[in-house]
């Protein structure tokens, strides 16, 4: 199974959930974004950074701990510290 098929059900840990839907990324609990444009993505976790890459970002709705983007997803890439 894909990452990409795994997250449309939700990845769910204690600390954190990453979600996608169709065009929409739900990250909830990270603590830092890191970077952001219209093809690229890096938001830091506890210990980890995940890096999504496709097209057409954007933020649709974003808290302190929590952040919705609208794209089209290509890849994503957990890198652990």
């Amino acid at each position: 199974m894909k990452i990409i098929d795994r997250l449309k059900n939700g990845y769910h840990n204690k600390s954190y959930f990453i979600s996608a839907y169709d065009n929409s990324i739900y990250l909830i609990n990270y603590k830092e974004i890191l970077n952001i444009s219209d093809t690229t993505i890096m938001v830091r976790f506890n210990n980890f950074k995940l890096i999504i890459k496709g097209k057409d970002f954007r933020i649709i709705r974003k808290s302190n701990t929590d952040v919705e983007i609208k794209g089209i997803v290509s890849n994503m890439e957990m890198i652990h510290e």
